[in-house]
This record gives structure tokens, sequence and C-alpha cells, in this order.
């Protein structure tokens, strides 16, 4: 690896220790933690998962989704939805990923505003 590639790599480091210490990565810890923690929690998610499995597969198949499988998946949004570890977990994903998306976008910026500047000199 070539010297501007290391710097990269340890502001990219730095970065990462920066983003573990927000308030989005530390609650982000926090939910991972307490839903691996939680035993009911896993399972419920671990069932609205594999329904929703089973729905994509059914569709990808081109089979028909019975209302019973629709009903199912209905049942385990609203399990996941109102138990309080996963609504931690699902909140602090949300929030992550805003900060992430934010993150991101400020990383390609420079690139943006390179293409911008490369079309107008073309002209």
């Amino acid at each position: 690896m070539n010297q501007q590639n290391d710097k990269i790599t340890a502001k990219a480091a730095e970065l990462g220790k920066l983003i573990a210490a927000s308030p989005a990565g530390t609650v982000l810890l926090k939910a991972r933690r307490e839903l691996h923690t939680d035993e009911q929690a896993l399972k419920m998610l671990e069932a609205y998962q594999e329904q929703m499995q089973r729905i994509a597969q059914l569709e990808k198949d081109g089979e028909p989704i019975e209302p019973t499988d629709k009903h199912k998946l209905v049942e385990f949004q609203q399990n996941v939805a109102s138990h309080a570890t996963l609504k931690l977990w699902i909140k602090a994903q949300a929030d992550f990923s805003q900060l992430m998306r934010d993150v991101n976008q400020a990383i390609v910026s420079p690139f943006a505003d390179a293409a911008v500047d490369k079309t107008s000199e073309d002209t």
C-alpha cells in the first residue's frame, strides 16, 4: 500500500471511532447488546424474517401468496413493532443509517463537484 492509501485508511479508522462514539453509534451498540440478550425478541425477529423470506421466495417462484401467509406476516410485524427491545433496535438502526447516509454524502460530494466542474470546463 502506498503512503496516500495509508493516510486515507488511518483517517477512515479515526472516522470509524468518531461514528462509534457518536450518539447514533452508542445507541446502536447498546440496542444490539440488548437485542442479543433478549431471547424473546430474537425469536420474534427470526420468525418475522423467516416469514418475509417465505413470501419473497413465493413471489420469486411466481407462486400465489396465501392469505394465511399475509396474516402471519402482519402478525409478526405487529409483534416486532410492539416489542420494546425491537422498537429500540429498529429506531437505533434507522438513526445510524441516517448518520451513515450523511457521512457517505459528505465523502462523495467532492466527486459530484468535480463532475460539475469538468462539465463546465468542456463547454
